[in-house]
This record gives structure tokens, sequence and C-alpha cells, in this order.
């Protein structure tokens, strides 16, 4: 479970830099009831970025606890979802029907369940979709087959399933540019992808001599940053299991370092009182930014204190009010210090004593 997280966690952020540069849609916010429900069940709903309406779900985090009844609180949030993870959790062919109304989903995470061909043909109908990964399921040539009209799709991750390379062949040839990956080495010469302009040189070189999937030689040209250190393989096929994969690939890697924790920063807020602070008093620091004088390095200060606040627990209430309510008041922090129009008027209406001290504090 923890490695599913960590995973998940490091393709956010690739893919986030992927979502800056792609056109995404602009959508009114999702029903603030269902994203609740999602966080009860362990969904992890979350902004996709800033200044969007777009959210991420992660069902990952609750693992096999997650079941085809569990999708049915996606209902209220079909126009916002852009990426979706149910890697290891129970959900089966039939579940995946409740995601008929998706129509803006992009990145869909299936790996380690027990969907299979039928599970497909629900999957066939989303036409935003460019990310599929179907690692250790059921699916087959036939249910691959499925795929053949999503012609935005640009991954498609195969490995322990029971497609052929005939059924890879026959997506590749319906879907020019698709990259598919099935786990093996050397790659079935049936899937043929147009080789991507070469990268820039590297700034530094190789931690590593030997390739950590393999165990051949590098080559220096196969490269990807992990924590910030740079890892080659001995080929591309070897690079993109590494990519899809890295928290748990990264132990075959002798040479790696796992950085060390940055240190405390003189005056960093360690907790919900110490952010409380800053509301207290007639002339409160959270008062001089409210009413417009507050200096960068103020707002700096109050969306580092923000930042703390929503990596607590409540003292009492229900945890998915509470990361609702932070998040919310981080938003509009961050906001502020960008100076968007507004933004103070949005932090005062999110800094709300009242709501959130009725909720949630303790005694």
């Amino acid at each position: 479970m923890k490695t599913l997280s960590k995973t998940f966690a490091f393709l956010m952020v690739v893919a986030v830099a992927s979502a800056q540069e792609e056109q995404l849609p602009t959508v009114p916010p999702a029903d603030a009831q269902a994203v609740q429900k999602i966080n009860g069940l362990g969904g992890g709903a979350m902004p996709l970025a800033a200044n969007t309406n777009l959210l991420s779900v992660n069902f990952s985090l609750a693992g096999a606890k997650i079941d085809d009844a569990a999708l049915d609180s996606l209902k209220g949030v079909g126009e916002q979802l852009v990426w979706l993870n149910l890697a290891g959790t129970s959900v089966t062919d039939g579940g995946l029907k409740a995601l008929a109304g998706l129509k803006n989903l992009r990145r869909l995470h299936l790996e380690k369940t027990g969907v299979g061909d039928e599970g497909l043909a629900s999957v066939k109908g989303l036409a935003e979709l460019q990310y599929l990964n179907l690692y250790g399921t059921k699916v087959t040539d036939k249910g691959l087959a499925s795929l053949s009209g999503l012609k935005k799709l640009k991954n498609v991750y195969l490995w322990q399933t029971a497609v052929t390379d005939a059924g890879a062949a026959d997506l590749a040839k319906a879907l020019p540019g698709v990259y598919i990956n099935r786990g093996i080495d050397p790659p079935a010469k049936v899937v043929e992808i147009a080789a991507p302009a070469p990268p820039p040189a590297p700034a530094a070189k190789a931690i590593n001599a030997k390739c950590p999937i393999s165990g051949k030689d590098i080559d220096a040209t196969k490269t990807s940053e992990y924590k910030k250190q740079l890892i080659a393989f001995c080929c591309a096929d070897c690079k993109g299991k590494f990519d899809a994969d890295p928290a748990k690939l990264i132990s075959k890697v002798a040479e790696f370092k796992e950085p060390a924790a940055a240190p405390a920063q003189a005056g960093a807020f360690k907790d919900i009182k110490e952010v409380m602070a800053l509301h207290k008093g007639k002339d409160s620091f959270l008062g001089t930014v409210l009413a417009g004088k507050g200096s960068d390095d103020d707002h700096k200060k109050l969306v580092s204190a923000y930042e703390v606040l929503a990596g607590q627990k409540p003292p009492k209430g229900d945890e998915a009010n509470w990361k609702t309510l932070t998040a919310a008041l981080l938003t509009a922090a961050k906001d502020a210090a960008a100076k968007k129009e507004g933004a103070l008027d949005k932090l005062k209406a999110a800094s709300n004593c009242k709501a959130c001290h009725d909720a949630h504090k303790g005694k």
C-alpha cells in the first residue's frame, strides 16, 4: 500500500507538469457533499492544480476496502474528475460502469485489480483518456481491442496480462504513436513506436554504472532523475519500467542515497496553536494582511502557516471537512500572495474562525 501511494505521488508530480502545458477544460466547482463522501471513503480527492475546479481522486490509498459500490461516490464529480487511481482496490468489471459519466477523465490506474475484458468495454467511452495502467489485470487481446477508438490514448501499461504480441500490434496499428509497455525485454517487435527526439545531454553524471533492471552496462543517453539523482539504464525499455514504478525499483540502485530531510527553518510553525496565534488580537497578523497592509514576506509567512495547518489532524470533528476547510484557506492565502483580484475577500471568508471552531476546536 505504501508503495502504491508513493508511486502515485511521484506520478502526480510528473503529470502536473504535463497538465500545465495541456489545455484543460473549465468546469464549475464539484458538489461539496460528493467530495466529502469520496474523502470519507479514503479517496483523497484534491484539486488538480491551483485555480482550477478539476480534481484527482486516489482510491488506492484505501486499498481493498474500495469496492464497486464505492464508485457510486463519483457521480457528483463526473465533470471535474481528471485523474482516477483504483490500483489495488477490489473494483471489478461491473464497477467500471460507474465511469461512464467521467467525460474529462485523462488518467486511469487499474493495476492489481480484478478487472478484465468486460470492464474495458466500459472504458472505451472515455474519449479524453490519455493514460491507462492495466498491470496485473485479467485483460486479454479481446479487451484490448475495445480501446482502439480512444484516439487520445498515449500510454498503456500491460505488464503481467494475457495480452499477446498480436493484440499489442493491433492496438498500435489502430492508435499510431501510442506507447505500449508490456514489461518484456527485449520489447515486442510488433509494437513499433517512433523514437522521441533525443533528450539534451544530462547536466550531471549518472550515479550508477550498471542498469538496475537488467544488470547490463548503462547507455548514458537513457536516464531518469529521481530525487535529484541521475540514474542510467541500458535501454529505453528498462527506463520505461523504472519510470512506471520508481519508488518500488529504486532499491535496485545500490548507489542511490536517500536525501537527508531539510532542516527546520527558523520560525517555522509546528502546530495548530502556533498558526492560530496569527489570528488573535485586535491588531492580529491576519488582520494586517486582510487590510491590504501585508508585505510579500507577510503573505509568504501566512501561506507557510496554512500549509502546516492543512497537514494537521483536527482536534475533533470530521477529518474530511477539516481537509476541505483548510484546503480552501490555503488556496485563498496563495491567491492573496499572488495579488489576484478579489483574493483578500476570499481569504476573509475562508478564515471565518467561528465556522471552523464550531466543528473542530477541542476543549
